[in-house]
């Protein structure tokens, strides 16, 4: 059933929809996937020279959102509908493969 979460209080007991879980963990992979493949922006000189120049935070944010991001993914997709988690591994896994689709053509 795609409108039930994977956790599901019934009553007094827990119920865990094992398939639910994997997908959500598989949907926070897949997301991760996707991060490692978009490039960033890094900064033009050190950490060293100043460390509050506004590339330098911006560099540091998208570093933390790649690790936030898959975490959110994964969370949502434990709490929220299972039918949300196969939306978001699909379109995600379609996009990945369309990008690493596309950089190869730019590299030949």
């Amino acid at each position: 059933n795609l409108a039930q979460p994977a956790f599901q209080r019934d009553g007094g007991t827990l119920s865990i929809a094992w398939s639910a879980v994997a997908l959500a963990v598989a949907t926070g992979l897949v997301t991760y996937w996707q991060m490692r493949l978009t490039p960033t922006a890094r900064p033009e000189h050190s950490a060293a020279d100043d460390k509050t120049s506004a590339e330098q935070v911006a560099h540091r944010m998208s570093r933390q959102m790649m690790f936030l991001m898959p975490l959110m993914t994964t969370y949502f997709g434990l709490v929220f509908p299972v039918g949300l988690s196969l939306y978001w591994f699909i379109s995600t896994f379609v996009a990945v493969v369309q990008q690493r689709y596309v950089y190869g053509r730019l590299r030949s």
